[in-house]
């Protein structure tokens, strides 16, 4: 409910905030007065829905299906890369794994996991230059997801409060040409990062080694709590 309340309050917002101000413009005589008049209606509306979603939050995800990893992060990444969004995806054990263990783990497609690492895969696509890489690795031990971009990477004041609430600096519209040190974060990394917490993740974030350049955010599960594909073996 919160991520869902985060991701749509924002636009719908704008949308109520511009039909506000259209229906102050227009005449009463206008032809689109009572089209105007709809959308805000509408817009209310929206945001009652919005109430009952938070006020309901306590009934819990449900579980709609299962995936690999693979499809799993394809499935996250699509949207981005619908809008020529430049993500590669690579999957593979890690070199020491053991061959009983390097089938793909199978993750449930929670909700709240799908919000959390879009959001984690939006950012990452915002501040990068040209491309984002999203590494997936396993062995029986552990399930690991690097996020890395190549763009200009945390600023050191960032890095020592990212994580927090409200923690945000200007966004992205605001933001000087100059502005290049990577930013507006807050809530909706916040969010994130309490919805991988509670499905049982540690977060890491930083930014790259020279000469590389960029920020990354790693997220690794217990593969038993997270692979329901081990979970089903008993």
């Amino acid at each position: 409910a919160a991520a869902a309340a985060h991701g749509l309050g924002t636009p719908l917002s704008t949308i109520f905030l511009v039909a506000k101000e259209l229906e102050r413009e227009l005449t009463d005589e206008s032809p689109f007065k009572d089209d105007i008049l709809l959308i805000r209606s509408q817009a209310v509306r929206c945001r009652e829905i919005l109430q009952t979603l938070t006020q309901e939050g306590g009934v819990g995800d449900v579980l709609v299906s299962s995936s690999s990893i693979g499809d799993f992060l394809e499935e996250v990444a699509q949207p981005l890369k619908a809008l020529n969004a430049n993500i590669q995806i690579i999957k593979a054990p890690y070199e020491t794994c053991a061959q009983e263990d390097e089938k793909e783990p199978i993750l449930a497609r929670n909700p709240g996991m799908i919000y959390a690492l879009s959001n984690l895969f939006e950012n990452a696509v915002e501040f990068s230059k040209n491309k984002v890489v999203v590494k997936a690795h396993w062995n029986r031990e552990n399930l690991k997801i690097h996020i890395r971009d190549d763009g200009n990477g945390f600023s050191p004041g960032m890095l020592k409060k990212l994580g927090e609430p409200f923690v945000s600096s200007r966004s992205m519209a605001k933001r000087r040409p100059d502005d290049n040190v990577q930013g507006g974060m807050g809530l909706g990394f916040f969010i994130s990062k309490t919805l991988l917490e509670r499905s049982g993740a540690v977060l890491k974030f930083g930014n790259n080694k020279s000469p590389d350049q960029g920020a990354y955010v790693t997220v690794v599960w217990d593969r038993r709590s997270i692979d329901i594909g081990t979970q089903n073996q008993g």
